[in-house]
């Protein structure tokens, strides 16, 4: 699967979380190509991709795009832990829905949930695709940092 394919899976599976979970609209700008470390909102789902391609795919959201989502979902509890269930939760979703189109041998792991300022447990990949998704007036960030395995087709 070429790479276009790959992102248009993951803007596609992207636009329909939104739009299942709010019935409104989420916008994906151009995706960029980022090299190292990356910058952490305030909360990021984590999920460790394994099989054809070896990597990670995580969300970073603000706390206030996190927060509107769930209210847009009825839930009236904001404390940061459920915010951060809630943003492992969409990392989760999106990556799952995602390994539809990749196959059974796309394998995800239980979202890590980590905080701003909290160390990010995994080492940041060389190369990732950042797809900044816009949703009302928030930004969010699904970065796609995963390589091929030589034995694999990603």
């Amino acid at each position: 699967m070429n790479l276009e394919r790959r992102l248009k899976t993951f803007i596609d599976v992207a636009v329909r979380f939104f739009e299942r979970l709010t019935s409104e609209e989420a916008v994906v700008d151009s995706p960029s190509i980022d090299f190292g470390e990356r910058e952490l909102l305030d909360f990021t789902g984590v999920i460790r991709i394994s099989g054809p391609a070896d990597g990670l795919v995580y969300v970073t959201a603000p706390t206030a795009m996190i927060e509107a989502l769930l209210r847009a979902t009825g839930e009236t509890d904001m404390r940061p832990r459920l915010l951060g269930d809630f943003v492992g939760e969409m990392a989760n979703t999106i990556s799952s829905n995602a390994r539809k189109d990749f196959g059974p041998a796309f394998e995800v792991s239980v979202p890590k949930v980590i905080r701003r300022g909290e160390a990010f447990p995994y080492a940041f990949p060389p190369v990732a695709f950042v797809l900044p998704i816009q949703w009302r007036d928030f930004s969010c960030q699904i970065v796609i940092a995963v390589e091929e395995q030589q034995d694999g087709e990603f």
